[in-house]
């Protein structure tokens, strides 16, 4: 008689769960190599690591803040990140909780190298906003009910926007003014127009350059994509989807060299791609699908001086 019990769960035999096992690899190898699924780097808060149970200024450099109480800030900024090299981890365990006061965020970073990940932040008018910031790392965080814009950065270079969650800002899910040489991939942006509310833009630039915007889900905004007087920028696999105005907008007063490739774009409610006022434009791989019959899948208001449209598939 066995002298071991399984309680009544079943039991897979050792000639099953190796094969289970490889296909469960193989599984997770597609999602990372076809479906470009990038894998969170787990970040581990060291045995050191300053506890932030108060709102107010972060300015130690080479040090790990971990966020351990809720905290609600009203009329005034949470956070102020000055330190350099620092990081400030939420762990998604507690809640930042604003009034939405013009003006006011629940973080602010100014330092250098400064990593903010796992927050959970609501109802501030911004969420993140970085501020002169050089090679800023914002991700796994979850923005909710913002009134102005979810991340913004301004004068900011080098920032990468990874893998948050963004949704119901009043302006912007991500907002860059002025910034260049910066990269947003893997978000998730949702704008207010499915419950009834306005949302501007899902992903905005504005007076930016050189510039990645990749494989990000942007949905129910006014311009889900746009770009406005920005150069040399890169807008690749990004879905798109039931845009309120136009879904993809370029509007270039000067300056060049946009390239967007591999996009998709559905259920725009008015012209799926709009440029106006632009000058080189190159569009690959364009999908669009089910743009409203009183619109365009591709309309110029005005000729760029140089235009190509590659390999897309395109309606009307």
């Amino acid at each position: 008689m066995s002298q071991y019990k399984h309680f009544g769960l079943p039991v897979i035999p050792l000639y099953y769960s190796i094969p289970l096992l490889a296909v469960c690899v193989a599984a997770l190898l597609l999602l990372v190599v076809i479906f470009r699924v990038e894998l969170p780097a787990v970040l581990l808060a060291p045995p050191n690591a300053v506890n932030a149970s108060s709102c107010g200024s972060l300015s130690q450099s080479d040090t790990y803040y971990l966020l351990n109480a809720s905290l609600t800030f009203n009329g005034a900024t949470c956070f102020v990140i000055t330190g350099n090299n620092t990081v400030l981890d939420g762990e998604l365990k507690y809640l930042l909780t604003g009034d939405n006061t013009p003006g006011t965020a629940a973080v602010i970073v100014i330092g250098r190298n400064v990593t903010v990940r796992g927050l959970n932040i609501t109802k501030s008018y911004t969420g993140i906003r970085l501020l002169n910031a050089s090679n800023s790392y914002i991700t796994l965080n979850q923005i909710n009910d913002s009134g102005y814009s979810a991340i913004h950065a301004i004068n900011s270079i080098g920032a990468v926007i990874s893998q948050n969650i963004l949704y119901y800002s009043g302006w912007a899910g991500v907002y860059f003014e002025s910034t260049s040489s910066s990269i947003v991939r893997q978000n998730f942006v949702f704008g207010r127009e499915a419950i009834g509310g306005t949302s501007s833009g899902g992903i905005a630039l504005a007076g930016s350059a050189f510039n990645n915007i990749s494989d990000n889900l942007i949905k129910d905004s006014w311009f889900p994509l746009a770009l406005q007087s920005s150069n040399g920028n890169n807008v690749l696999r990004n879905n798109v989807d039931r845009a309120v105005y136009n879904s993809l907008l370029v509007q270039i007063a000067t300056g060049a060299s946009n390239s967007f490739s591999h996009n998709r774009v559905s259920n725009s409610q008015r012209s799926a791609f709009y440029i106006e006022g632009s000058s080189e434009v190159f569009i690959s791989n364009l999908s669009v699908s089910n743009t409203s019959g009183a619109y365009y899948d591709l309309e110029a208001t005005t000729s760029p001086t140089s235009f190509e449209l590659v390999d897309s598939y395109l309606g009307r």
